[in-house]
């Protein structure tokens, strides 16, 4: 079931389900301090 597998990533990435897209790779980033970082390639949105 798709659905239930997209609410169990959720569970386990906390709060992320709003965390923006990573433009390099396309992974969705997860919340690092007041910015975010990408899970696949580990770059960084919003750290300036």
């Amino acid at each position: 079931d798709v659905h239930s597998s997209t609410e169990l990533l959720e569970k386990l990435q906390g709060h992320s389900a709003d965390a923006p897209i990573c433009m390099t790779c396309g992974v969705k980033m997860r919340p690092a301090g007041s910015c975010y970082v990408c899970e696949g390639c580990g770059s960084t949105s919003g750290c300036s």
